[in-house]
């Protein structure tokens, strides 16, 4: 087995003021070579390095310098580990780019993995040269620890390749923040994340959330619960997690707490959705913070029914609330009441959070009006989106006031994922 730690260079002149790098030679600030010592000090204490790559770019070779130093290693450059090639884009101030190359640039928000810089480089090119180049470290340098030391879209494609995720999902991986660590193993040509995004060694030098920084939003439907089981309605009647929806937490525990830097958890404050980001939160040293905002469609007289019951029994009206997002259920909430206090907490929330990485725990009806919110539409759109699975968990970032999704409903970290409700019933 090959273990590879991955380091994104140090922040660099580029990164200070905001101006696109790609394949120019931009050197580190003061604070990215203070950023590379702290990573050395870090690599000297808790791995034993016997290899070090690294992109021939001086703000990568800088970042691996201290550490080859410590370890009394030389450099190779490698040509393959470097930045996405920016073409018209070289030398550009951000805001010149998504101005001037609005279209080209607007991919990079909405469908990463299909995304290039104009004149430049695709990702998907990318994507494939950075895989080749640490496949052939990787196995060159079997049964050793290698340090390779990269960029952001390069070591992004290795995240994303690790987690098994198809290249098109890139979007939907953890960005690496400056001189932040990334390690990976290799064996049987299969690379598997072990650790992601470890800044513990940056302390103060790590970049604090801004409105410059997009805003991370995960969302996740709560773990299947004894109603889900039951086929029954549940809406807001507070009932638990079955055995099966605390493993489902668990495992979305062991999966984020490899793949994400969270830096706020907020659920619904209804039981089933609490209890599916605990663990999470508790990895991260965070609190849970219930909104009642988030909460599932107050089904009224349904509640507590199966869905066989209510469909046979209530069939007209039933037809009636599925179809017109103006008529609730008796006694309860329509739709369009959803749709209106779910975005509006949404919105909230992200407002607030503005440049960090928000997990928010709610329900099916929620969780697909903001998916509808991502993807422009209102409430008279809904069918369109389908219920997640229970514990299931979507990306999307937030940019300028708008959310964009990263990708589909992600289940890879569940062993059973259980039965979702039928769209047919809500």
């Amino acid at each position: 087995m090959t273990r590879l730690i991955l380091i994104r260079h140090g922040q660099s002149e580029a990164n200070l003021n905001i101006w696109w790098a790609g394949h120019t030679d931009a050197p580190l600030t003061e604070l990215g070579h203070a950023q590379a010592a702290a990573a050395a000090h870090y690599l000297r204490e808790h791995e034993q390095i016997d290899a070090v790559y690294a992109s021939d770019l001086r703000r990568a070779m800088d970042t691996a310098r201290p550490t080859a130093e410590a370890f009394g290693l030389s450099i190779t450059p490698e040509r393959g580990l470097r930045e996405i090639f920016g073409g018209a884009w070289e030398e550009l101030p951000f805001s010149v780019i998504n101005e001037k190359y609005a279209a080209d640039r607007s991919l990079w928000y909405t469908d990463l993995g299909n995304a290039l810089c104009t004149d430049g480089e695709t990702v998907a090119a990318l994507y494939r040269r950075v895989v080749d180049t640490v496949t052939r470290i990787a196995e060159e340098n079997d049964g050793k620890t290698v340090l390779i030391a990269a960029h952001w879209t390069p070591i992004l494609a290795m995240i994303c390749h690790a987690l098994g995720r198809d290249p098109s999902e890139i979007g939907d991986c953890p960005e690496p923040y400056n001189a932040s660590i990334q390690i990976i193993s290799y064996e049987h040509n299969r690379f598997k994340p072990v650790r992601l995004n470890i800044t513990e060694h940056l302390g103060d030098m790590l970049p604090k959330p801004s409105q410059k920084r997009p805003t991370r939003l995960i969302v996740v439907r709560h773990g299947f619960s004894v109603s889900n089981a039951e086929r029954r309605y549940t809406g807001q009647q507070d009932v638990p997690l079955s055995p099966l929806g605390h493993e489902q937490a668990a495992l979305l525990a062991d999966r984020l707490a490899v793949t994400e830097r969270i830096t706020a958890v907020y659920s619904s404050d209804l039981v089933r959705a609490m209890d599916t980001v605990t663990p999470t939160a508790k990895r991260f040293g965070l609190s849970v913070i219930p909104e009642r905002g988030l909460r599932e469609t107050d089904v009224g007289d349904w509640t507590g029914r199966t869905y066989e019951e209510v469909a046979e029994q209530d069939a007209a009206l039933l037809e009636r609330h599925r179809l017109d997002p103006g008529v609730p259920c008796p006694g309860g909430e329509c739709h369009r009441a959803v749709f209106e206090r779910v975005t509006n907490t949404v919105k909230r929330i992200l407002e607030e959070n503005a440049g960090g990485c928000v997990l928010l725990a709610t329900h099916a009806m929620p969780a697909r009006c903001i998916e509808a919110m991502s993807a422009g539409h209102g409430i008279e759109e809904i069918r369109a989106h389908r219920v997640a699975p229970n514990a299931s968990f979507r990306i999307y970032t937030y940019r300028n006031g708008k959310l964009f999704s990263q990708g589909r409903n992600v289940v890879s970290h569940l062993e059973k994922p259980g039965e979702s409700l039928p769209d047919e019933l809500v």
